[in-house]
């Protein structure tokens, strides 16, 4: 643990490799949202029947694009925690 003072306060510095609250529900988010993204891609794409966005190009491409932000926050998570 590392501290730091600015000004006449003291602030505490988490370890770098430390899973902090913020970095957990980040990793969270991601991957729900990565999952939410790839079941809304594959009823977009026809490959999962069943509902009203089956064959809809419109839910495939809401569906990548929920995988790419998904995807961007697990691993901006996961390189947080590895540094």
């Amino acid at each position: 643990m590392r501290v730091r003072r600015r000004g006449d306060r003291l602030i505490v510095l988490q370890p770098e490799g430390r899973l902090t609250f913020e970095r957990l529900s980040s990793l969270v988010v991601g991957l729900v949202l990565a999952a939410v993204g790839a079941v809304w891609f594959f009823q977009g794409y026809g490959s999962l029947k069943g509902s009203f966005m089956t064959g809809s190009p419109m839910w495939m491409w809401i569906g990548i694009a929920c995988l790419v932000v998904g995807a961007v926050l697990v691993i901006r998570a996961l390189r947080a925690h590895l540094r």
